[in-house]
């Protein structure tokens, strides 16, 4: 257990001592280190041996003096809704605080421009706060992708008075989005493809059915068709030997079934994901504005279903269905949806985020 933390901590934590040229203020710290220690050798007096333990004592005071801002800081941030659609701007709010009785220098932050843009960047410059001070910050942030993730500041770097040694800390509650995709006809063409077979007049998707459900329509009896579908009433007034043909059945309900992925967090997984749900939302609202009923077939927890229908269907899913799907990590238990029937559907359309195929059951 205690390994485990203390990788936790080293990944949360990150010493620099080269970054901005700080490696040449690390040369002139050792450099006057190593004439403090000349002179005091050499010389003697006052002068020299509060220089030389000047020099031999500031890095472990600069050392206590970052670990006591890191204690110190506090940080919360957040915006005006949790769950917002893409590309709209949100307000965000950032408030610092230093929570000692000591003051705070030198305090910068790190913030995540992978998925979204900000109007004011805030990690150009330093703060420093006085003892119990706190600072807001009214800034804007617009997302450009859609799904849940971590956004804004997700570290802090500390710094002492001389910029010679920096920690980068990460912050232990970073600001998480839930961003709704855009409502597009991105998937228009390869639906119009599905229903090459749908029937002109009704728009009906067409499906044999059951060889022992049989309809009116007849043809004459060749060696080799089943007994059970002859038309027996028709030979036994006829004399001629007919058999009675399978009917075929119409359904409109098609079943949309979603397998997701594991995402990284880059900013191409991103990219994907964004691509996954938008496209979702398509052949929803394609399905809602054509009045056609689709069920929509996801996991969450368990394997879960609703129907779309029309455009308050479709609302309902879009905030709860989609935000459900891109707010859950993916399951072992997915894969195996892409074999299940639809409850009422007579076809079934399988969307793996993993290849980004749309395959027709």
């Amino acid at each position: 257990m205690k390994n485990n933390r203390s990788k936790s901590d080293e990944k949360r934590i990150k010493i620099s001592l080269n970054r901005h040229k700080r490696y040449i203020r690390f040369i002139i710290y050792m450099i006057l280190l190593i004439a403090s220690i000349i002179i005091v050798s050499n010389r003697g007096g006052a002068f020299s041996y509060v220089f030389f333990y000047g020099n031999v004592l500031y890095i472990p005071i600069a050392i206590f003096t970052i670990i006591h801002a890191v204690k110190a800081v506090r940080l919360s941030q957040e915006v005006r809704e949790r769950m917002f659609r893409k590309g709209t701007v949100q307000s965000y709010k950032i408030h610092i605080e230093n929570d000692s009785f000591l003051p705070l220098g030198s305090v910068s932050f790190v913030m995540s421009g992978v998925a979204a843009d900000y109007k004011m960047d805030i990690t150009d410059r330093l703060y420093s706060l006085f003892p119990h001070e706190s600072i807001k910050i009214e800034n804007e942030l617009t997302c450009r992708y859609a799904g849940s993730y971590e956004t804004g500041i997700t570290a802090i770097e500390f710094r002492d008075p001389f910029k010679i040694v920096e920690v980068t800390y990460k912050v232990d509650t970073p600001l998480r989005v839930s961003v709704l995709p855009a409502v597009t006809d991105a998937a228009v063409e390869e639906l119009s493809r599905a229903y090459e077979s749908a029937d002109v007049r009704t728009g009906n998707i067409i499906m044999n059915s059951d060889e022992n459900y049989l309809g009116n329509d007849v043809r004459k009896y060749t060696p080799g068709d089943a007994v059970n579908t002859i038309h027996w009433k028709n030979y036994a007034r006829t004399g001629d030997m007919y058999v009675r043909l399978p009917e075929l059945k119409s359904s409109q309900m098609m079943s949309l079934i979603i397998i997701k992925a594991d995402i990284d967090g880059s900013e191409e997984s991103l990219k994907k994901r964004d691509f996954f749900l938008e496209y979702i939302v398509s052949i929803m609202n394609y399905f809602a504005r054509n009045k056609k009923p689709l069920e929509i077939v996801y996991f969450d927890t368990d394997i879960r279903r609703c129907i779309i229908d029309n455009y308050e269907s479709f609302q309902k899913a879009y905030y709860d269905v989609i935000k459900r799907i891109m707010s859950k990590p993916a399951s072992d238990k997915e894969e195996g949806m892409a074999d299940i029937r639809g409850s009422a559907a007579s076809r079934k359309i399988v969307f793996r985020e993993k290849d980004m195929v749309l395959c027709q059951n």
